[in-house]
């Protein structure tokens, strides 16, 4: 004789006083998005890339404006003094089959901020996205955090406009933060580069500028599987996101688990 574990007819609906834990699962969970569905969204993805007008031409250093390379250390840098520099390192390793290589690495000793705001629709948390144009992008356009600024940036040393929707993330007052992780910049490019991963709630009214959208965690895990389309710094945000079991089971037992060892959604942490 056999037993057979029950599947849970699905997760119960969000309820006053979940944690935020609970609320991105169910947000992960969810097979359509209040805002628009997925192709809404590819239309309107189509759409801005339709009205995208960049165009990305690769010049000589000496044609840089405002950059250039340090006579005394050969760094290339910003007159500023600002963003970041270019420098050369050796790196002396342990190992036999790569022991000591030298290349550039971008130096650039400041935090950055990269934030995504999410807001409740339907009982749903949404995460507010912006398709974002970047010279080195394979396709133009990705979908990046709500803000993705390095402090030089969101200061305006490039003497710029300061970045949408920043005062959520440097000045909260009424919002709630529901991540805050200092995570590392790639370590092979960058020397010691580091940014402050956000999360925050907002629930009043907030204008919707043109290049963003409201999608759900569900949508952005679907979307994660289209090559070139969710850029490396949303990956980075997501990764810092917690989740709960939707069921409110416990771990199941190994002796429980389905074929192959895969176990249903669990517990995070």
């Amino acid at each position: 004789m056999t037993s057979t574990r029950a599947t849970p007819a699905g997760p119960r609906p969000a309820q006053r006083g979940d944690g935020p834990d609970r609320r991105f699962t169910l947000s992960a969970l969810a097979d359509c998005g209040s805002v628009m569905t997925d192709d809404q969204f590819h239309a309107w993805l189509g759409e801005m890339g339709r009205r995208e007008e960049s165009h990305v031409e690769r010049i000589a250093f000496k044609e840089l404006d405002q950059w250039s390379f340090d006579d005394a250390t050969g760094n290339l840098g910003h007159d500023s003094g600002r963003f970041f520099t270019v420098e050369g390192v050796t790196a002396h390793t342990g190992s036999p089959a790569h022991g000591v290589w030298r290349q550039p690495v971008i130096h650039q000793p400041e935090v950055g901020i990269l934030g995504i705001l999410v807001k409740e629709f339907d009982g749903v948390l949404h995460c507010l996205m912006q398709v974002k144009m970047e010279p080195g992008n394979v396709n133009r356009l990705q979908l990046s955090p709500t803000v993705q600024a390095t402090r030089s940036n969101f200061t305006t040393v490039h003497k710029g406009k300061t970045p949408l929707y920043l005062d959520h993330f440097t000045r909260p007052g009424g919002s709630t933060v529901l991540v805050d992780v200092l995570q590392s910049e790639q370590g092979s490019w960058f020397f010691h580069k580091r940014n402050r991963n956000m999360v925050v709630e907002v629930t009043g009214e907030l204008p919707v500028h043109e290049g963003f959208c409201w999608l759900t965690l569900g949508q952005l895990r679907r979307l994660l599987a289209v090559p070139d389309l969710v850029n490396m710094d949303s990956r980075s945000v997501l990764s810092c996101i917690r989740f709960t079991d939707p069921y409110g089971l416990r771990r199941p037992s190994r002796r429980h688990r389905p074929p192959g060892g895969a176990a249903p959604l669990a517990r995070a942490g």
